[in-house]
């Protein structure tokens, strides 16, 4: 019959904060007392300890309960940075579109545009332009009050040169057409 190791008290507390305190390897622990692991194993049943898989347990749902009351903080701000992504993309849509519209009435510039292409062209820059200037205003309800300059001015006079030089290439397609 193998001999029973007796293990000081104050050992053993300091192997109980080690097992349920720590991820320190069972196997090193058992080696610290000069255990195997079976042994050691069963000596943790004897003494009572928490098993490591109900401590993880426990660090699991208290994990969680964190996970979730960082989420609840959190949740207007990714609001705020998915909206921005959002508007942002809109925005490059819309940009690229514009870009494509203007190529294509740049090339046919010198050729003969018809009246329902021009029309056409036209209808599309003016809901892109309106669909811009959503996207401006829904920018500006995300974005915190600035006590700085009026910026919203800006972006609508902005908006008016970009009507104004439309209207003039429009017309100067127009002249051309009627030449």
């Amino acid at each position: 019959m193998p001999k029973f190791i007796v293990i000081p008290p104050e050992k053993i507390a300091e192997l109980r904060k080690l097992y349920e305190g720590t991820d320190v390897p069972v196997r090193d622990l058992a080696a610290i007392c000069g255990l195997g692991v079976t042994t050691f194993l069963k000596r943790v049943q004897l003494w009572g300890w928490k098993p490591r898989k109900l401590r993880m347990q426990d660090y699991d749902r208290a994990a969680a309960a964190e996970v979730q009351s960082i989420r609840e903080i959190a949740a207007p701000s990714v609001a705020i940075a998915e909206n921005e992504t959002l508007i942002g993309r809109v925005r490059a849509a819309v940009e690229r579109e514009i870009v494509a519209i203007e190529a294509v009435l740049s090339r046919v510039e010198g050729a003969r545009l018809r009246s329902s292409d021009a029309e056409r062209a036209a209808r599309t820059l003016a809901t892109l332009v309106k669909t811009l200037r959503e996207v401006a205003a829904l920018q500006r309800d995300e974005q915190p009050e600035d006590t700085g300059g009026d910026t919203s001015e800006d972006e609508f006079r902005d908006l008016d040169d970009f009507r104004r030089e439309l209207a003039e290439r429009l017309d100067r397609l127009r002249r051309q057409r009627s030449a």
